[in-house]
Formats: C-alpha cells, structure tokens, sequence
C-alpha cells in the first residue's frame, strides 16, 4: 500500500486504541524505509518488504524502545503502528515474510500496492474513524475560531 494507507490506518488505530497517536502513525510508515534497500541494490533480505517488514523486526523495535524509554504505552502505539503496516501489506501480491527468517512470503493478493481504491478507501475511512472518535478534531480546524485567536495577535 502506498504511505497515505499506512499513516492515516496506524493513526486511526492510535486514536480507536487510545495508544500515542503520534508514535502509531510514526511505525505505519517506518517499514517502508527499506525502500532505500531497493535502490541499492543490495539483495535479499535487503529488498523492500524484505527483514524490515518482518515480526521479528517489530520485537527488536518494541525491546529497543522500550529500553529507550521505559514507557509501554509508547510501546504499544509503535506495535500496533507497525503491525498494521505488515497487515495491510500482507494484501498485495508480494506480500511480507510473516515467518521470517524462512525466505517464504505470505499473502491474500487481494490488491496491488498502488490500487487507488484501496489506498484512498484505507485513509478516507481512516479519517473518517479519527473524526468520529475525536469530534474536537473539527473545531481545532474551524477557521472562524483560528481568525477570533487570531485577532489578539497584532
């Protein structure tokens, strides 16, 4: 899936999950960094959807933060971040390495990654989630609001 499904679905479940919001969305994205893998070159398991789209990399991660910071509620946002991002990969045709280091992939070929349908489908009931279950998310935009707070800024 494409980085608007990914970041807007593991913010959405910050928000459902009452997790970090910010954390959650941070690790909906982070797998993909092996992009940069790709496009050096380097082979497997250093291809996209290769180790860092693996369940082992999340434990690593989850031990590692939570080392950094002592907080689980970080922890938690970060795994369910991350494991969404592997979920929704698990659609395409590749599909991810759920039992890595076995070099086999699993999938439900459901989709392909760049399926607009999919991809906008994923964040657009995302955001409709967030909105729902944080209501004040809406008059934080209210524009008429931003103008009043504005007004003593001169």
């Amino acid at each position: 899936m494409l980085f608007q499904a990914h970041f807007m679905l593991a913010l959405a479940l910050g928000y459902i999950l009452k997790f970090p919001v910010k954390t959650a969305a941070a690790a909906g994205v982070i797998a993909d960094a092996d992009i940069i893998f790709s496009e050096m070159g380097l082979g497997f398991p250093f291809i996209h959807r290769g180790f860092l789209h693996t369940p082992i990399i999340l434990g690593v991660m989850l031990i590692a933060i939570y080392f950094a910071t002592r907080r689980p509620d970080i922890c938690a946002g970060f795994g369910a971040g991350f494991l969404s991002h592997l979920l929704i990969d698990t659609f395409n045709p590749t599909g991810i390495m759920w039992l890595y280091p076995l070099p086999t992939f699993f999938t439900l070929d459901l989709v392909t990654y760049s399926n607009p349908i999919a991809n906008w489908g994923i964040a657009l009931w995302s955001a409709a989630f967030i909105l729902v279950l944080n209501p004040n998310f809406i008059t934080k935009l209210n524009p008429r609001k931003l103008r009043m707070s504005l007004k003593g800024i001169k």
